[in-house]
């Protein structure tokens, strides 16, 4: 780049700069000077620069949008959307046991990144799907009831992390604010998170519902008065329908929150005051039953805090 159109060279235009800026200097200065500002350009232009920031989290935005606009559903059949660089195909029907099936596929700069939730709300605002993208692009949902889909994207995560963002619980509006008020997600797996909460002055309250293959541990993390906190919600066969309910302390309904994949028991810490809070949040003798059940598929340090804080209950 050393030549402009009309064969400029850039000591000529700074040169030009120069003369214009200080008329009654003398050209040998003037040429030296516009020498100078030139070579510095010509190292500037061939530095290393840092590349410029990813758009993938904003393009996939406007993308999903686009893709809302064709209408979305089990009947909608195959709709694709493009984005500058990043283009979204959407292959929608109805699987073997007659529930909405939706895949899509993702392509453009960063579309195979892992690590990227979406969220599918499934006819009521309170309904919620949960669909990673995999670092072929691509994300499935199943399960899905007959009623129109809206897509969003719920948060990037790094891709080596066992964390699910999960969508913001809408705070309840003035007209419902005496109504009990529920928020279910349901999670890759088919696990069931229901947040619940009788009124707007009422404590959240999560209840998980799974049927895993063994006992299962989640910690759910949010953010409480400025201060990260952690809850440990085992589910285990020694609850109904492998369900626990445990409050949420100090839980925003606007406020971000996340969920690990289920942990095994083996994983739960030694943490006396992690321990203490998760089992004093239990809600019911059912959560409590499931903490017990846990205890032999702990570690030894591990169950014998779990035990000590049981008997306190």
């Amino acid at each position: 780049m050393n030549e402009r159109q009309g064969g400029e060279s850039l000591e000529d235009i700074c040169a030009g700069y120069f003369g214009l800026a200080f008329p009654d200097a003398d050209d040998g200065w003037v040429g030296e000077r516009a020498a100078s500002v030139a070579g510095l350009a010509r190292q500037a232009m061939r530095a290393a620069h840092p590349p410029a920031a990813p758009r993938t989290h904003e393009d996939l935005t406007q993308a999903l949008r686009q893709l809302n606009d064709h209408g979305l559903s089990a009947r909608a059949g195959s709709v694709g959307v493009r984005h500058l660089d990043l283009t979204i195909t959407a292959e929608a029907g109805v699987g073997a046991n007659g529930r909405g099936e939706l895949t899509l596929t993702v392509t453009g700069p960063g579309a195979g990144d892992a690590g990227t939730w979406l969220s599918l709300t499934a006819g009521r605002p309170d309904l919620r799907y949960l669909a990673s993208v995999g670092g072929d692009g691509r994300a499935a949902f199943t399960g899905l009831p007959d009623a129109d889909w809206t897509l969003d994207l719920v948060d990037d995560v790094p891709p080596t992390s066992a964390v699910i963002p999960l969508p913001v619980v809408r705070p309840l509006s003035r007209a419902a604010a005496a109504a009990p008020h529920d928020f279910v997600l349901v999670l890759p797996g088919g696990a069931l998170f229901q947040v619940n909460r009788s009124g707007p002055s009422a404590s959240y309250v999560l209840e998980i519902m799974a049927a895993p293959a063994g006992p299962l541990v989640y910690v759910i993390r949010y953010v409480s008065d400025g201060t990260p906190s952690d809850l440990l919600v085992p589910v285990t066969a020694h609850t109904p329908a492998r369900r626990s309910r445990v409050m949420l302390p100090g839980f925003s309904g606007d406020g971000r929150w996340e969920t690990t994949e289920p942990l095994s028991p083996a994983a739960v810490p030694p943490d006396d005051g992690l321990i203490a809070r998760s089992i004093a949040a239990a809600v019911d003798r059912a959560t409590l039953r499931a903490w017990h059940g846990l205890v032999p598929q702990l570690p030894p340090d591990t169950a014998e805090i779990v035990t000590t804080r049981l008997r306190r209950r």
